[in-house]
C-alpha cells in the first residue's frame, strides 16, 4: 500500500504517509523513507547527483508530515492532560508531580529545542511519544513545529539515502530499523 502510494502521488504521497504514520505508530516510518527513497530517487546514479532531490522530494515531505502529523498528538495530550494524568496517568507511570517538573525543566530555551531536535531526529526514538509529551508540558506549539520539522527532514535524509542505496533490499532493512524504533 505504501508503496503504491508512494508510486502514484511522488511526495504528496510521502507527506501523506507521513502524517499518518505519525498519528497512527504501527505504520513503520523507515519503511515509507526507505520506500520513497528507492522509489522517488531511482534514476539517480551517484550519490552526489541524489543528495539534493533527496532532500527535496523525500526529507522535506517527511518533516512535513511528521510536524503535522506531530501537531495532532501534542494537541490530544495538551487538551487532555486532566485525563491522561488524573485518569490514565497511573497506568502509565506519569505524575501531575512528574509533569510539572518536565514543564518547569522544558522552556522552550535554545537547550531545550536542541535536545528536543536531537530526539526528533533520532531514527529509532518514536516520535508520537516526543509529541505528547510536548502536549502534556505545555511546550510552545511554534518551537514544536519548527524543531519537528528539522528534526524530521535530519531524521528522513540518510534514511531515504540508504534505500536509494539499497534499492530493492530496502524492505529487509526497513524492518529492522521499524524493529528498533
Amino acid at each position: 500500500w505504501i508503496s503504491g502510494v508512494i508510486t502514484t502521488h511522488g511526495s504528496w504521497g510521502v507527506l501523506f504517509i507521513s502524517i499518518l504514520e505519525e498519528v497512527i505508530a504501527p505504520i513503520p516510518s523507515t519503511l515509507t523513507t526507505m520506500g520513497a527513497g528507492f522509489l522517488l530517487l531511482v534514476s539517480y546514479e551517484t550519490l552526489l547527483s541524489v543528495f539534493l532531490p533527496a532532500l527535496i522530494f523525500v526529507a522535506v515531505p517527511i518533516g512535513f508530515g511528521m510536524a503535522i502529523g506531530g501537531i495532532f498528538i501534542y494537541g490530544l495530550a495538551y487538551l487532555g492532560e486532566e485525563i491522561i494524568i488524573d485518569r490514565w496517568g497511573k497506568w502509565f507511570g506519569i505524575s501531575r508531580e512528574s509533569v510539572d517538573r518536565l514543564k518547569d525543566y522544558f522552556q522552550s530555551g535554545y537547550r531545550d529545542e536542541m535536545i528536543l531536535l536531537l530526539l526528533r531526529g533520532t531514527p529509532i526514538f518514536p516520535n508520537s511519544l516526543i509529541s505528547g509529551v510536548c502536549g502534556l508540558i505545555h511546550y510552545p506549539i511554534r518551537s514544536f513545529f519548527v524543531v519537528s520539522f528539522i528534526g524530521g527532514v535530519l531524521r528522513a535524509l540518510p534514511i531515504a539515502l540508504l534505500g536509494w542505496w539499497l534499492k530493492e533490499a530496502y524492505i529487509e532493512y526497513a524492518g529492522v530499523f521499524s524493529g528498533l524504533e
